[in-house]
């Protein structure tokens, strides 16, 4: 953002408030005369790189409407990526004193200074983590979820059942974590028992009610071991138990039913139900 007296002679760009933006609009650079007067009070020396009225172009003016304003950050990468920052410059350029005030023989008269810099702000962890540490001289996430890296942005090993992916808001108001599962294929898991034989179940967690669900019908107990049908086997009872039977998985009863391609007119229904979803997307963000 540019600040100036006149952002016309100073950026050849036209003057705008945040006020000025609209939802369409919002990542649009723009330039402000609001703090570039050349007498202000005390209290009105702060120049400030209004966040919060950018939000509330999707929250309201309040900042009410956060289900609405998650949604968009959810997904709108641009978005994500205009409220992220990884190194922040301040760049003075001339006091801000008016033209008519300017002695230009005797500029070494003037000067200017930051007396302070305030950023608000949190760590980007992918929402797999709610706090971050320094460590080493770097600042880490606390990661969450089985992830692992500066931000969290990977599975720990043995996790890697499925592909990382990062936290979601959605849906509102608790999102979804998109925990990293154990790999199918690998050392077993054990529970991380302690000596009085009590399971921590923040470490030792295999399976849950809401975000690692035993699969096929199976049945979570106390979070340590799925309790699997008898034709399903796995830490998720994700695997038919035929597939590690001699003759593989060819009988009614496997648990398996016979690969077929699903017929054209199922992929035609598919896709056409996806470019209905796509298109309604699109007209529900031109409404927020």
């Amino acid at each position: 953002q540019f600040y100036a007296t006149d952002c016309l002679d100073a950026f050849t760009m036209e003057p705008k408030t945040v006020q000025d933006l609209t939802q369409h609009t919002l990542l649009d650079i723009i330039c402000t005369e609001d703090y570039s007067r050349g007498y202000v009070w005390k209290y009105d020396k702060t120049v400030r790189f209004e966040i919060k009225d950018r939000f509330a172009l999707f929250a309201g003016p309040r900042l009410h409407n956060m289900a609405s304003l998650y949604g968009q950050l959810d997904t709108t990468k641009n978005l994500r990526d205009f409220f992220t920052i990884t190194d922040l410059r301040v760049r003075l350029l001339r006091p801000a004193t008016g033209a008519t005030m300017v002695d230009e023989n005797n500029l070494s008269r003037y000067f200017y200074a930051i007396s302070d810099i305030k950023v608000q702000g949190r760590c980007k962890c992918n929402l797999h983590a709610n706090s971050c540490v320094y460590d080493k001289e770097k600042l880490s996430c606390e990661c969450e979820h089985n992830t692992t890296g500066p931000d969290c942005g990977r599975c720990k090993r043995n996790y890697q059942g499925r592909a990382w992916s990062a936290g979601s808001y959605l849906p509102i108001p608790k999102g979804t974590a998109n925990v990293c599962i154990p790999n199918n294929i690998g050392p077993v898991i054990r529970p991380n028992v302690s000596s009085l034989g009590v399971a921590n179940r923040k470490e030792a967690r295999v399976c849950d009610n809401e975000l690692l669900r035993c699969q096929n019908g199976g049945v979570c107990e106390n979070n340590i071991r799925c309790n699997c049908p008898s034709a399903y086997t796995g830490l998720l009872c994700e695997k038919p138990r035929c597939e590690s039977e001699l003759g593989g998985c060819k009988g009614p009863d496997s648990g398996q039913a016979p690969l077929r391609p699903p017929p054209l007119c199922s992929l035609l229904t598919l896709l056409l139900l996806a470019s209905a979803l796509l298109t309604e997307a699109s007209c529900w963000s031109a409404v927020l």
